[in-house]
């Protein structure tokens, strides 16, 4: 990730706790909050995604409908994404970036993820953060 200039005080401290935990319960901790945090991310994404249904495939619905968030934890890294669900709206970046037409012109950018994260972003992380850290005093209460 970029380097954001935001200062996470504490992390040290919950991630030597989250080491203490056994790895199943660990992973779901670490799973649970980053998806907590990418819904935060992704309800903004959906707020700002244009409305307009597109007249050929009015099935389909509106780009804000199939806007998503995943998060998985492997055995080396945690990861979160935000995005357009595939096929459903395979031409979310199109809209996100704009792009040339093929008789000529273009359209114009109507970006959407962009401005979510730069808006939520800092919000989502310390969502991640009190997650983490509620999860592990959770645990260590509970003697885990």
């Amino acid at each position: 990730m970029a380097n954001s200039g935001i200062e996470i005080q504490g992390l040290d401290e919950i991630n030597r706790k989250l080491q203490a935990l056994p790895e199943k319960l660990r992973r779901k901790h670490v799973r649970r909050s980053l998806l907590s945090a990418a819904n935060i991310v992704r309800d903004e994404a959906r707020r700002r995604a244009k409305k307009a249904l597109v007249p050929t495939r009015p099935d389909l619905g509106h780009m804000a409908d199939h806007i998503e968030s995943k998060a998985w934890v492997t055995m080396y890294k945690a990861n979160a994404t935000v995005g357009v669900d595939w096929p459903g709206r395979s031409y979310g970046h199109l809209m996100e970036f704009g792009h040339k037409l093929p008789g000529g012109g273009e359209t114009k950018k109507q970006p959407f993820m962009r401005p979510a994260f730069d808006v939520k972003g800092e919000t989502a992380l310390n969502q991640l953060v009190t997650d983490l850290r509620d999860a592990v005093e959770k645990e260590a209460s509970n003697g885990g």
